[in-house]
């Protein structure tokens, strides 16, 4: 018998019971006790209810990332950081070096973990099939990945609480015009609190007059930036800066930005989740500072991006539910250990300085 039934069934006999009946503090009794379940099994059902949703959410975006396009277009991505990885390592010390590239123990290990992984009845050998890939292929993969995998958690102890912090407040625009014509009235005096509160785009600081707060290194491109572009927290991270200096109009993100920078603290703590924040996006934050830095990345050649005979045939070319019949479908058992599908069309045609 469900809660419900069972509250409504107490609820009858007791409504039934003469009065001054002595069963009725027993039944009453029984009746809070019911509804105390049932109170908990209706806040049970709306926890998992969500967590349900929220898996079929988070299953559908990974359907729709585990395409061809998306499949082809971070492996290109990630083989372009690569390089930027390796030239930066070139520079370092002989003991980093040797923390970040992967012994090839550490490859061979990777390696056989992926074949224990692999779907049940499948061999590797026909995995490597498939995936048109060869053994050399896959070891040189796995060397990307652990080399990647190690330089984010390099990058990551490097991030430590306290920090130096910056204050700052920013307005930001559509257009170049826009910025300019804000930096023009600022300098001539111009009260930014009020210009921010009429003007900017950024509806989480237009309500306070565009102060960002402090910020430690890389959270102004996760709190602000949508996590892409580095041009303003570069700004706004320089040692160089002076109180109340004012930023040239700055683009990121397909917007404009003006900034003042209000003031420094050299030693300021980081919240526990911020700082977890920061570490987790250490390397995408590193990238996006070496683009800053002139860093160009080139586009890859689309015909051998999509090239069937390179692409391999377990990934299909579109969404689930944008499939058209007879194309490929469904993800097989997944590639364990996070290595783009088959790394389709080589190196990127240019862009990254050797």
């Amino acid at each position: 018998m469900t809660q419900k039934k069972t509250v409504d069934n107490l609820t009858k006999q007791i409504k039934a019971l003469p009065a001054n009946s002595s069963q009725l503090p027993d039944l009453q009794k029984q009746l809070d006790a019911a509804k105390t379940k049932q109170t908990n099994a209706e806040k049970q059902k709306l926890t998992d209810d969500t967590q349900y949703n929220n898996l079929n959410q988070q299953e559908s975006l990974q359907e729709t990332l585990f395409t061809q396009s998306q499949i082809g277009t971070t492996s290109a991505q990630w083989l372009q950081e690569d390089l930027v990885i390796n030239k930066w390592l070139s520079s370092q010390s002989t003991a980093l070096q040797n923390q970040i590239n992967p012994t090839s123990s550490a490859v061979t290990k990777a390696l056989n973990d992926l074949k224990a992984n692999l779907p049940k009845g499948k061999s590797y050998d026909k995995f490597l099939s498939d995936s048109n890939v060869s053994d050399g292929d896959m070891q040189t993969m796995m060397t990307l990945k652990l080399r990647r995998d190690n330089t984010q958690n390099y990058l990551a102890s490097q991030i430590t609480s306290p920090a130096r912090q910056v204050n700052a407040r920013a307005i930001t625009v559509a257009t170049e015009n826009d910025g300019n014509a804000i930096l023009k009235q600022l300098k001539a005096g111009g009260d930014f609190h009020k210009i921010a509160t009429q003007k900017t785009l950024d509806t989480n600081t237009k309500t306070k007059g565009g102060e960002l707060g402090w910020l430690a290194d890389g959270q102004y491109m996760l709190d602000y930036g949508s996590n892409i572009g580095a041009t303003v927290d570069n700004w706004l991270m320089n040692p160089a800066r002076q109180n109340n200096e004012f930023s040239p109009v700055l683009k990121e993100n397909g917007t404009f930005h003006v900034l003042q920078f209000e003031g420094a603290d050299s030693s300021r703590a980081i919240s526990a989740d911020e700082l977890k924040k920061l570490k987790d996006n250490a390397l995408k934050h590193w990238i996006e500072n070496q683009k800053v830095k002139g860093v160009k990345f080139g586009d890859p050649d689309s015909t051998k991006l999509f090239d069937a005979s390179i692409m391999p045939s377990w990934i299909p070319a579109s969404p689930p539910n944008q499939q058209t019949p007879g194309a490929p479908g469904g993800v097989p058992g997944g590639v364990p250990g996070g290595v783009p599908g088959g790394a389709p069309g080589g190196a990127p045609s240019s862009g990254v300085p050797g």
